[in-house]
């Protein structure tokens, strides 16, 4: 593979993995946190009802330009793909596509793709209401099933399409899009709904998101840090291949870029949520991790003794600036959630050290089955 047909298909992946974990997030995050939230203002009453309005027009919007996103995508990783298998130039692999989607691992998963993106395209079509719970279960399962899709292109691959690589993979897909992908209706969705409610039901509902977000969180960063552990393991073995192998040292670069999102997200779960919790008049039981994050964030003010430290110490007054600043972690975490995704992307075009054939989506072993 040359250097620009690599940067090309690097692009793709990432364009791929941002429309994977941005559709499904929006999915889970208004499944696990939105639509429970919402109920804090009373089903049938007309901030409910104004609220869901505005919750279906924006899944529609959103789902339907994530949707255009991964068919297009979709399609060229194909192309690519098949340019890498045949080893020939595009315009003579072009005629070969119908064999390799029929006849190719990574042409059948193309197929099963291509199917799921159909699925989530008629249920955005024939979804006026967020969704009857028929509907509802069948977008979670075309979800579940377009993340699975990314797991049997990817290295995990390499041990069989039914092997424990590829289901700790799938976890792995599912949790970053559960966490990073809810990261972006949470920061951008919220202010959409709230402004049309009075004070008390805004900071209600948004302390409720808050909250429901918070637990979601830490249980997929929870399967996140197993399942990356166990597939790492899987690929390195050795400290010696984390370290001296382009494989490891680009993972090292994608966890460098990680930690600032978890060190955002703990500010988030232990400073601002309790504040917002108790001014919604739900206060939480602090216990030892939020005292030390408190206490970390207080220390950052200076002495214990300056007007900074003592600032902190109370914490926020308003709902307002506790907002604003939830705002501004948020949307951190989102820009920083793209560069991790760009490096997961590059990621797909590095080989582990102790990679097979099966899973390398540049070798011909496909074509050679086809007597190419």
């Amino acid at each position: 593979m040359t250097g620009h047909s690599m940067i090309f298909h690097v692009l793709v992946q990432w364009l791929n993995f941002l429309g994977v974990v941005g559709l499904v997030g929006q999915v889970l995050f208004r499944w696990l946190v939105l639509n429970r939230s919402l109920e804090e203002l009373g089903p049938g009453s007309p901030e409910f009802d104004k609220a869901q309005a505005m919750n279906r027009k924006e899944m529609r919007r959103w789902m339907g330009q994530l949707l255009i996103l991964l068919f297009i995508v979709t399609v060229l990783d194909l192309i690519i793909r098949a340019e890498m298998m045949s080893r020939k130039p595009l315009s003579a692999t072009i005629p070969m596509l119908p064999l390799i989607i029929s006849q190719t691992h990574a042409g059948k998963v193309w197929m099963a793709r291509m199917v799921l993106l159909g699925v989530l395209g008629g249920l955005w079509f024939v979804i006026k209401d967020w969704p009857h719970p028929v509907l509802q279960v069948l977008m979670l399962l075309a979800s579940a099933g377009l993340a699975l899709t990314a797991s049997l292109l990817g290295h995990a691959a390499d041990k069989g399409d039914l092997s424990v690589a590829v289901t700790a993979d799938w976890i792995h897909v599912l949790s970053v899009s559960a966490w990073a992908g809810g990261l972006v209706p949470l920061r951008f969705l919220m202010p959409k709904i709230t402004p049309g409610l009075d004070p008390r039901h805004r900071l209600s509902l948004e302390a409720a998101a808050v909250q429901r977000f918070s637990q979601v969180a830490v249980f997929s960063v929870g399967l996140l840090i197993l399942s990356g552990v166990y597939s790492a393991w899987l690929h390195l073995k050795t400290l010696e291949n984390f370290l001296g192998t382009p494989y490891g040292i680009t993972l090292l670069l994608k966890l460098i870029f990680i930690l600032p999102v978890l060190v955002l997200g703990g500010l988030s779960r232990y400073y601002i949520r309790p504040v917002l919790q108790s001014l919604a008049g739900k206060p939480v039981r602090e216990g030892i991790v939020g005292r030390w994050a408190h206490r970390a964030v207080c220390i950052l003010g200076g002495e214990s003794t300056g007007e900074d430290y003592r600032m902190l110490e109370r914490g926020y007054r308003s709902r307002q600036v506790a907002v604003v600043h939830f705002r501004v972690f948020v949307a951190l975490q989102c820009l920083l959630v793209m560069a991790v995704l760009g490096w997961t992307a590059l990621l797909t075009q590095t080989s582990p050290p102790n990679l097979t054939h099966f899973g390398i989506s540049d070798q011909p072993a496909d074509m050679k089955d086809m007597g190419m």
